[in-house]
């Protein structure tokens, strides 16, 4: 039988005290996910970057690690088959648990986060900002009618989401990933990325609704600064996952929350673990 997975954000895993969270991973199959890390590391708070401790000890008590989405999308295209439901990476789960410590490329100088973060940043904002100029571009010349119909779209982030995902779910993905995936990749371009099961086509199909919400924000003054489009393409991160979690823990009303209620309006969203309910939790003893 299944155990109902779950998966933690970064506002969640702060605002909750950590030996509840603890008690919580004991019974529960809660997902702490690399991009959870990656936040805590390149924060700019000194006192979030020091949370890498904190990460540890949840994995510890029972939490279970999982990698970047890369990581899924480059096996579905190895293997031209969906990725299983099991999100946790176990091999470096235990690894964690058995060093007692997070993984070695997670402690960097301050040259080092630098980097880190500025790579990151460049593969968000080519992806998000750059793409979505594009297409401003491409509807100021081709169809300058969109532009009023944009600007008349919902300012609630909810609703303008859902309308999103409404209109790309008419579309097919499979042309999409094709596309945009370094052709080294993919094994067998005919039967890669075929419909929803797939988590390439949840990482496009989310994409190209950011993108598109990015064109709405600037055609309407919104545009985001360059820090909010690397933490935007992270919330990403989080809300794919729930294309194989059963939920997703998060305090975060501004971005992942509705995302992710728009983009899989069949799963579990929670602000609390008093929220969660009973058919969470399991025992493997």
């Amino acid at each position: 039988m299944k155990s109902k997975q779950i998966v933690i954000d970064k506002d969640a895993f702060i605002g909750i005290d950590i030996s509840t969270l603890c008690k919580f991973a004991k019974r529960h199959f809660l997902i702490l996910p690399e991009v959870l890390i990656y936040e805590c590391m390149t924060s700019d708070n000194m006192k979030e970057r020091k949370l890498i401790q904190r990460c540890k000890t949840l994995i510890v008590s029972g939490a279970y690690y999982c990698p970047r989405s890369v990581t899924y999308l480059k096996w579905e295209a190895k293997n031209a088959s969906p990725y299983p439901w099991f999100l946790a990476d176990l091999e470096k789960t235990n690894l964690i648990r058995r060093e007692n410590s997070i993984r070695q490329e997670h402690t960097f100088d301050i040259k080092e986060l630098q980097e880190v973060y500025n790579l990151h940043y460049e593969v968000a904002n080519g992806i998000l900002s750059g793409t979505s100029s594009n297409l401003k571009s491409k509807m100021n010349l081709e169809r300058p009618d969109i532009i009023q119909r944009i600007k008349k779209m919902s300012q609630n982030t909810m609703c303008r989401f859902t309308e999103w995902f409404e209109n790309i779910d008419r579309f097919n993905m499979h042309n999409t990933a094709v596309t945009k995936l370094p052709e080294k990749f993919i094994k067998d371009k005919v039967n890669f990325c075929l419909s929803v099961e797939w988590i390439t086509w949840q990482y496009f199909r989310i994409i190209t609704v950011l993108v598109d919400d990015y064109y709405y924000r600037s055609e309407t003054g919104g545009s985001p600064k360059n820090e909010k489009i690397e933490h935007d393409f992270q919330d990403m991160e989080y809300v794919l996952l729930l294309c194989r979690a059963d939920g997703l823990l998060t305090r975060d009303e501004k971005m992942v929350k509705p995302l992710a209620k728009a983009a899989f309006p069949d799963k579990d969203v929670f602000s609390s673990l008093d929220e969660v309910p009973e058919d969470y939790k399991y025992d493997w003893a």
